[in-house]
Order: structure tokens, then sequence, then C-alpha cells
């Protein structure tokens, strides 16, 4: 799959989540429930190139906001990603934007 093709079917799946809207590159406006993939590189692993990625999505302003929404969405969206990605690792993360920093979930993982 070429990685265009995986930056599409991520957004896909990130879509099939309740309150998450999947796309394959960072819109221009985030809103709470956005998401997207970012291609972090590439390394061989047993005869194949492994690419890694960043898939982010949006989190709602507020500690307990974020918090809620990371623990009710979480394993929702690690379960839409385990088809295409193998996920190693969930975190929260912050966002720069010319508003100021947003909350983001940040899920990393590999695929072939």
């Amino acid at each position: 799959m070429s990685n265009a093709d995986t930056r599409q079917a991520i957004a896909t799946a990130l879509s099939t989540v309740s309150g998450v809207t999947g796309y394959p590159a960072r819109p221009d406006a985030l809103s709470e429930g956005d998401g997207w993939p970012q291609w972090r590189g590439a390394a061989t692993h047993a005869y194949a190139f492994e690419n890694t990625w960043a898939v982010l999505v949006v989190l709602p302003a507020g500690d307990v906001s974020a918090d809620a929404f990371a623990d009710s969405h979480g394993e929702s969206l690690v379960d839409a990603l385990r088809p295409i990605m193998f996920v190693d690792n969930i975190a929260p993360a912050t966002l720069d934007t010319e508003a100021g920093q947003m909350y983001a979930l940040l899920i990393s993982g590999r695929s072939e």
C-alpha cells in the first residue's frame, strides 16, 4: 500500500469512531474530534520497509473534558486503526495553532 493509500485508510478508519472525523492531512481549521495521520519515516524490517505514523486527534479544551474524550474514545480509535497499522503508543499531546495550544491524542504506530 502506498503512503497516500495508507493516509486515506487511516482517515477512513478514524471516521468510523463516533465523534471523530478523519482527514488524510491536517485540516486548515481544527475542531474537536478532527484526526489525521503524519508520516514519520520508514526503516527496513525483515526485508521490507516499515513506515512509522503519528495519528493526531484533537481533544476538547480543558483538562477534564480532554481526559474524558480520551478515556471514552481511546480504545475505539486503537481498534479502528488495527487493520491498517500496529499501534505502539497512545499519549496526550498539544498542538500549536494560531489561536494557541490545543489538546490532542497522539497515536503512534507502524505499517508496511
